[in-house]
């Protein structure tokens, strides 16, 4: 394959690049702007930019942001552990320290997980089409320490 030279500020660069190896392969290529797009130099004439490629890992945490069943598998694992943080702060509070301070943050902070586990629990069953006995178990599940955790794995897994 042969590489074909272009204009850019970062050109002769790229240019010594290939002049050690051949043609620059596209995820050691040196970005041309600051909008994270880059220029390919295989191609001469290239009438609009190449996106850098997105890692997997990207991927999937978009795929956790955006989707109901992904937001629900988020707030499930998240209340799981914020009921972690508040017992442990519980913990500090009664027997340790007596110090209330694990608990004055920890309150809130599974406060607002567990109202977002809720919302986001109805909008995936609603999504998955799931029966109404699955929403109240999973509304319920949100009430036992780490079994919304548990709630997630099930329901994703059966045919419920």
């Amino acid at each position: 394959m042969a590489c074909v030279a272009h204009a850019t500020p970062n050109a002769k660069r790229n240019d010594e690049a290939r002049q050690i190896g051949g043609c620059v392969p596209k995820f050691l290529q040196i970005h041309d702007s600051f909008d994270g797009t880059m220029t390919n130099p295989n191609l001469a004439n290239q009438s609009r930019p190449v996106r850098p490629p997105t890692s997997a890992y990207a991927h999937a945490m978009r795929a956790l942001l955006t989707t109901p069943v992904g937001r629900f598998r988020l707030f499930a694992i998240a209340e799981a552990w914020s009921w972690a943080g508040l017992l442990l702060g519980m913990l500090f509070k009664y027997v340790v320290v007596k110090n209330p301070i694990g608990v004055q943050i920890m309150g809130p902070v599974h406060g607002l997980l567990f109202v977002l586990y809720a919302i986001f629990t109805i909008e995936a069953m609603m999504h998955l089409r799931k029966p109404v006995w699955v929403l109240v178990l999973g509304l319920l599940a949100a009430f036992p320490p780490f079994t919304t955790w548990w709630f997630e794995r099930w329901v994703l897994r059966t045919k419920a």
